[in-house]
């Protein structure tokens, strides 16, 4: 072949690639601009029980499905509350896009929004508390329904609903993970953050139970009932992994890219039970890293309990 022959071949071949990867790129763009809803129920029987939605990961900064159309299908299904698990932005320049998202859920919802926090939430304040305050309060600012659960309980009806720090980023040595990531001048070793966190939520559990109540915990990161043995909230409600976001054979996504426990034991998506523990685990909404998503959309979660 001639020398003109060779380059018209890969010129060929660097368009055929071309064309391979924007295809590619268009149908993981258009599957994080999908929205399902799911829907699971808790009761025993499937008789009577509470419904509420649970949502998670927003990732404003990267959030392609939109947000008129998640507010109003949450309106639709008519929820006793929304409970909104963690990851709503990973910069303080993205806290005012948190604060009109969450004005316009609270405008639409027309119930009760409970609100946890998550390792990129969490991650914005660690230098500065004082910082972290003031978002609070400017997110309950916005309406009577908005109420952030930062290791605080609230009744709700028939339900006592726990919400728990994100315990990656709040100077906390973590389980199963490599290292130690700094918030602050004296972090936590494992056995206190363990031990602080079995404290407060047994302390729940028995709240729950002399009030005749459902227990429902909420967390960011499903890794927390690692530190739950012995204690059985009625329901737990994670997000944190996206579903894997970015499916790869064997949870590759998962054993290459991150650290987590209970996904690399399969447990990273939708119904399971931990250690006597009933969890769901949302895909969530937003994306993370980039805004891209394979085999696994952003979702709204309809559970009973």
């Amino acid at each position: 072949m001639t020398l003109l022959a060779w380059l018209k071949l890969i010129c060929i071949l660097l368009i055929c690639i071309m064309a391979v990867f924007m295809a590619c790129y268009i149908i993981l763009m258009r599957q994080a601009k999908r929205l399902r809803v799911v829907r699971e129920d808790f009761t025993a029987d499937g008789g009577e029980g509470t419904v509420f939605v649970h949502i998670s990961d927003l990732h404003v900064e990267r959030l392609l499905i939109s947000w008129k159309n998640i507010c109003n299908t949450i309106r639709e299904e008519r929820p006793a509350f929304v409970l909104l698990t963690g990851d709503l932005c990973s910069t303080l320049q993205q806290t005012g896009r948190v604060l009109s998202f969450v004005d316009l859920l609270a405008s639409r919802a027309g119930c009760p929004i409970y609100i946890t926090f998550g390792n990129h939430d969490n991650g914005l304040f660690a230098e500065r508390p004082d910082l972290k305050k003031e978002y609070i309060r400017r997110l309950e600012a916005l309406s009577a329904y908005v109420k952030i659960l930062d290791n605080e309980a609230i009744r709700d009806g028939s339900l006592l609903i726990g919400g728990i720090e994100d315990y990656q980023l709040r100077g906390l040595q973590c389980p199963h993970r490599r290292g130690t990531q700094k918030a602050g001048p004296h972090p936590e070793t494992e056995a206190e953050t363990e031990k602080r966190i079995r404290a407060m939520v047994s302390g729940w559990q028995q709240e729950a139970a002399a009030g005749n109540l459902k227990f429902l915990l909420a967390s960011h990161n499903p890794d927390i009932l690692l530190y739950l043995n012995g204690i059985h909230p009625d329901l737990a409600v994670c997000g944190h992994t996206h579903g894997g976001q970015i499916w790869m054979p064997f949870h590759l996504e998962f054993i290459a890219l991150r650290h987590d426990k209970l996904p690399r034991k399969g447990i990273f998506y939708g119904r399971h039970c931990f250690n006597g523990i009933p969890l769901y685990i949302t895909s969530g909404l937003g994306c993370s890293v980039v805004p891209l998503r394979f085999r696994s959309c952003g979702e709204i979660a309809v559970l009973k309990i």
